[in-house]
């Protein structure tokens, strides 16, 4: 589609960085550069226990959530049970009308404006792409926050976000 004029040009690319922001995509390439704290992400561990599950509340270190290979050229995926992921400097859709999960006790108050997600792995690991994908989209289920985002706010694996989104290189 060709924008019919520079104001519906400035508009997609608006509304592109705002369905990126936050978006799985982001997320995993932010997780694939080792770069989830400078995207303002917070992983953390849900368990399920006899109680019902129960949030850990610290943030999951790098090497508990990916996995890359001897050499280099595959990374995955890796954790297990529920992982809840928020977002933070973006509030929820307006339509959005569950109110956001609890990210748990903190000796630095979270920010108000944020997106809480959850992620499942159906195996013990799924490969990701640097462009932000799943090699096999199978292997993961997405809830919350991400469950309600539509198809029409996927972009394509190419989409590459202005420079102001884009972090410096960890």
């Amino acid at each position: 589609m060709t924008p019919r004029d520079e104001a519906q040009k400035q508009q997609w690319l608006a509304n592109r960085a705002t369905a990126y922001t936050g978006s799985l995509m982001h997320f995993l390439r932010a997780l694939y550069t080792n770069s989830l704290k400078a995207n303002s992400f917070l992983a953390q561990q849900v368990r399920n226990t006899s109680k019902g599950l129960v949030l850990n509340p610290a943030a999951r270190p790098i090497d508990s959530l990916r996995r890359v290979s001897a050499d280099g050229q595959h990374t995955y995926l890796r954790f297990r049970g529920p992982l809840q992921v928020a977002h933070f400097g973006e509030a929820p859709d307006p339509r959005y009308d569950r109110p956001m999960k609890s990210l748990g006790a903190s000796r630095t108050p979270y920010p108000a404006k944020r997106q809480v997600s959850r992620l499942q792995l159906f195996d013990d690991e799924a490969e990701i792409q640097a462009d932000g994908s799943v090699l096999n989209p199978l292997d993961i289920s997405v809830g919350d926050y991400w469950g309600f985002e539509k198809i029409g706010e996927f972009l394509p694996y190419d989409y590459v976000p202005p420079t102001a989104l884009a972090p410096a290189t960890p």
